[in-house]
């Protein structure tokens, strides 16, 4: 049986992730202090914050300037590009895509969406 196309296609490339990075972070600019307030503890002990679906790194970037270790990952090569370039103090970069790939052990887990 012959796989899906929609699963061949890459999840985001470069143009597609180009414009969601000039487009959406007003998202990351609003979540961000909240998301920040929560993680205190975890900074205060040096605690590991796994990022799931980190885009660009426009939120990466807050976590990073709040003194948090982060592990940004996300399924699209495309924004992990783009994250290496926008949110360089990241502790890892790493391509993760779920359900398939293990979430690594961390201090606390975020997700932030824009969908």
């Amino acid at each position: 049986m012959e796989s899906s196309p929609r699963r061949r296609v890459p999840y985001y490339r470069e143009d597609l992730a180009l414009i969601h990075h000039l487009g959406f972070g007003f998202h990351a600019d609003a979540c961000a202090p909240g998301i920040l307030r929560l993680l205190e503890p975890v900074r205060q002990r040096d605690g590991l914050v796994i990022e799931i679906g980190c885009g660009s790194g426009l939120l990466t970037a807050y976590l990073v300037d709040g003194g948090l270790r982060v592990m940004a990952t996300d399924a699209s090569e495309a924004m992990l590009n783009l994250a290496k370039a926008h949110a360089s103090g990241a502790t890892e970069l790493r391509r993760l895509t779920l359900p398939g790939d293990p979430i690594p052990l961390a201090d606390a887990i975020v997700g932030s969406g824009t969908h």
